[in-house]
């Protein structure tokens, strides 16, 4: 003899409210699902994220190198300022300085700064003045006197 299980009760207000919650648990979970599976078909707005977030390392990256250039900025005028300041030690020294001594003391500490300079600097020099000898020799004149005022404003920054 088999024991007879009893039936549950599938009625009545307690059923029908355990039935309505458990509808609308399913229908929540449901509108979870479709929200999810349209944010994933979403295309625009996936690659406006992904635009945005590019942005935002591009600009921090942007701004890491700028800050990094201004340092080496900041090095780079502080080696000439050392330079210059050595080479008119070095022509202040001489008791009596030739034409020649201080051409040569010019020479050298142009050739120091020159070397403290960063590359890019350099390079923009080189193509400047590639640029005017292609020119006419008064564009020539023009960016050597900028360069001469450009070094002598760099000078008196150092010494205040």
């Amino acid at each position: 003899m088999t024991a007879e299980q009893p039936e549950e009760n599938t009625s009545g207000p307690a059923a029908d409210a355990e039935l309505r919650a458990d509808i609308e648990r399913t229908r929540q979970e449901l509108g979870e699902t479709v929200e999810a599976l349209a944010a994933k078909t979403d295309v625009k707005t996936r690659a406006r994220k992904k635009v945005s977030q590019a942005k935002e390392q591009a600009t921090a990256r942007a701004a890491a190198a700028q800050e990094q250039a201004a340092a080496r900025i900041d090095v780079a005028r502080a080696q000439v300022a050392d330079k210059a300041a050595t080479a008119k030690q070095k022509a202040l020294s001489a008791s009596r300085p030739t034409a020649e001594h201080v051409q040569g003391s010019a020479e050298v500490a142009g050739a120091e700064a020159w070397q403290a300079l960063p590359d890019r600097v350099q390079n923009a020099a080189r193509q400047a003045a590639e640029t005017a000898r292609r020119a006419n020799p008064g564009v020539l004149a023009a960016i050597a006197a900028a360069t001469l005022l450009a070094v002598i404003a760099i000078v008196r920054r150092s010494r205040k």
